[in-house]
């Protein structure tokens, strides 16, 4: 998105907030996808707050973003400050199906949600059908050392979120929809058992979690099974997305992961939460499973695809080489490059 002459004299406005990253991505997805279809410009997003939760909990990623990204293409700096000065503001849900007609010269202003129920119907009737371009500009702006590495081998990505999410009083709470609450690990353990047994071969599975080794053991002591580098959420979100098969967790960065790259899922039962696969005929990718046993055919299937036992081993190597490096370059052509190599 590079700045130049626009149609519209409107200007997109993602209001971010306080959030984490798979929380206020949403404004920024929404205003992306509205100034597209309006070819307006676009005000750049900032993420320049202080959140003393991670620290005080120990996590990992301290959801500090603002130095994650390069808005090239967006009004920044001085030129930002000027607009957001002396532009009138309208919100975005006052703009009349989504279009800039009578908008004129304002700054459209875009907002996560204030509830889950809102959150999914913004991601089903905003954003559905964008997975490729959003996924695209989120690799655009992110700045190289924090681009994942291009996967070599097939993988199964495992995504445990701790944290602030807090255990469950029984399994039948998950199963309810019971929000920001944690999957068990044995859940997660038997799942990837199960696909394993299913098509006979120790498929490499990579987890990404806040939480601490300790609590992240029991998988972690299964053969070629192995954690993401400390790096940034970025770097997590956009490498889940090249998986080829994500066990999730029932947050939304799960959901973002799945979303961008168009990775089938297994959820527990009762946190799927809301569809991300845009296919019609992917939909059967995208599912809720309590034990192994549940594990549709169409699953079992995909993974069987994964394993080409002639390279399998040598390319899990290459791919656990990679991985050791939380910061590296990014050859030009990346984005042809990194099609090429998932769909190899």
């Amino acid at each position: 998105m590079m700045l130049r002459e626009r149609s519209s004299q409107a200007i997109g406005y993602p209001l971010v907030g306080r959030f984490g990253l798979a929380h206020s991505i949403m404004a920024w997805a929404r205003c992306i996808v509205w100034c597209r279809n309006n070819d307006a410009s676009m005000l750049s997003p900032s993420w320049t707050y202080l959140k003393m939760g991670p620290y005080l909990r120990g996590e990992r990623d301290k959801r500090q973003y603002t130095k994650l990204f390069d808005f090239t293409g967006y009004h920044t700096s001085l030129r930002r400050a000027w607009i957001l000065a002396t532009y009138p503001r309208i919100d975005a849900r006052s703009v009349v199906n989504g279009r800039n007609d009578g908008v004129g010269r304002r700054v459209v202003v875009f907002r996560n949600a204030d509830t889950f129920e809102e959150q999914r119907e913004l991601f089903q009737t905003e954003l559905m059908g964008y997975s490729n371009v959003l996924h695209h500009e989120i690799r655009r702006v992110t700045r190289t050392c924090h681009l994942p590495a291009v996967p070599v081998g097939r993988h199964i990505a495992i995504h445990v979120r701790r944290g602030d999410f807090t255990a469950p009083s029984s399994d039948a709470e998950l199963s309810g929809g019971g929000r920001n609450r944690r999957t068990p690990i044995e859940w997660y353990r038997e799942m990837l058992i199960g696909l394993r047994t299913g098509c006979q071969a120790d498929i490499s599975a990579i987890v990404y979690s806040d939480g601490t080794d300790e609590e992240l053991q029991e998988l972690l002591r299964l053969p070629n099974v192995s954690r993401s580098p400390a790096t940034a959420a970025i770097t997590d979100l956009l490498a889940i997305a090249q998986a080829d098969l994500l066990l999730a967790s029932g947050s939304g960065f799960s959901i973002w992961g799945s979303f961008l790259g168009q990775v089938p899922r297994i959820c527990f039962s009762g946190q799927l939460l809301m569809p991300t696969l845009e296919a019609r005929g992917k939909r059967p990718l995208e599912v809720e499973c309590r034990t192994a046993s549940e594990i549709p055919p169409e699953i079992m299937t995909r993974v069987e695809q994964m394993v080409d036992r002639r390279s399998l081993r040598s390319k899990e190597r290459r791919w656990q080489a990679e991985q050791n490096s939380s910061c590296r370059d990014w050859q030009g052509g990346s984005d042809t490059k990194f099609e090429e190599l998932k769909r190899a």
